[in-house]
């Protein structure tokens, strides 16, 4: 498993991060067997770095790591996890006592006495960096780092690339993470995001590499793009070795939520391959391809729910962007009637912006609603 010092932390991390949003389910919760079998062999296989956060799996993701990552050492894994701002701002009447709270829920939840890496989670506007001000989350960071129960900042960074500067100059930080992959860096002008925190020397750990599981299914014309060029290696494979190579990051985080993913990612981080000429020109032309495509950038982060009217926006959009990409309206009407079994249909959508507001990718959720029923009328 390929490793580097994370910045000037001195922390010497796995390239391949585990990412516990997405572990593998049972009976509408975490299947704990196979999920903390996964940790196991990641681990065997040198896998270091273990990433949660607050409301991942409705707030049992870190319970889950604590209790499975128990019977090792301290010093075999790092891990780090989120405070909540989406937790916090729904709060009324909010303080900085709440936050101190879910600082040392975390805790508790983990099993831990100090985090590695302790992030402000999902900064995406002007209205969450106030937030962090009128709470002073910043002092609480440096009173714990004081007390010994954290040892770096961080924060997780989801708004336009030309706000990153804004972020930076709150506080003297340890450590960023960014959403990275190849169609991002244009799409959501990570370039810039990539360049900015290298210009002020903070380290960055990419998430979303494979952008919620989008770049694994591809239209036709990238996929064979992508085949042409190397017909053994795999979607995911493409995704996560750019990520590696071409962007300076430290560790790409990886939400797996098979053991057939996670070990085809441990194997193309053992070590990873280095692009090839033909291999980058033809991710750039798959890129144009992917970015040409009017898809709903949904990553299915679920931070839009829950919907107040019941619907489960992310199955929505998984379903149209397959549409969008492929073209079958009558696969996507018999799914979409498939979902509406289980949940409201978007039919119920108010247009009451809740969802707008919590997205970190600034999907204008009623206005593609619309959209998508003109398609299943249609159909």
């Amino acid at each position: 498993m390929d490793k580097k010092v994370i910045g000037k932390t001195g922390i010497m991390a796995s390239r391949l991060g585990f990412g516990a949003m997405r572990l593998p389910q049972k009976d509408g919760g975490i299947d704990f067997s196979l999920a903390s079998e996964m940790v196991d062999v990641a681990i065997d296989a040198g896998i270091n770095y273990f990433d949660t956060g607050y409301n991942y799996h409705h707030g049992k993701s870190e319970s889950f790591l604590g209790e499975s990552l128990k019977k090792y050492a301290r010093d075999q894994y790092i891990m780090t996890t989120k405070l909540s701002l989406l937790a916090l701002d729904r709060i009324e009447h909010v303080t900085r006592a709440h936050a101190e709270a879910m600082f040392d829920e975390q805790l508790a939840r983990l099993g831990i006495e100090c985090f590695d890496f302790y992030f402000i989670h999902n900064i995406s506007n002007d209205n969450r960096r106030k937030m962090m001000m009128d709470l002073d989350l910043l002092a609480m960071l440096t009173e714990r780092k004081r007390r010994g129960q954290l040892r770096f900042t961080g924060f997780s960074f989801h708004d336009k690339a030309e706000n990153m500067a804004k972020t930076l100059d709150m506080y003297d930080w340890d450590l960023a993470q960014i959403q990275l992959n190849y169609y991002d860096w244009e799409a959501q002008n990570a370039e810039l995001t990539c360049k900015t925190l290298s210009e002020r020397g903070v380290p960055f750990i990419a998430m979303e590499p494979v952008r919620g599981g989008r770049l694994v299914s591809l239209n036709q014309n990238a996929e064979h793009t992508l085949r042409e060029a190397n017909p053994d290696e795999s979607n995911a494979g493409w995704a996560l070795r750019w990520v590696a190579n071409k962007t300076g990051a430290d560790v790409v985080l990886s939400g797996m939520s098979s053991m057939q993913q996670l070990k085809e990612n441990i194997d193309i981080f053992s070590p990873v391959k280095t692009f090839t000429q033909t291999e980058q020109s033809a991710i750039n032309v798959a890129a144009r391809l992917l970015l040409d495509a009017p898809v709903v950038g949904c990553t299915a982060c679920e931070y839009c729910l829950p919907c107040p009217e019941g619907i489960k926006i992310p199955k929505y959009f998984d379903i149209y962007n397959e549409y969008i990409r492929f073209g079958n309206a009558h696969n996507f009407k018999t799914r979409y009637d498939q979902i509406k079994e289980d949940t409201m249909g978007i039919a119920a959508c108010t247009a009451c912006g809740k969802c707008v507001g919590d997205c970190p990718q600034m999907v204008n959720v009623p206005d593609e609603f619309k959209k998508m029923l003109a398609v299943y009328n249609q159909a």
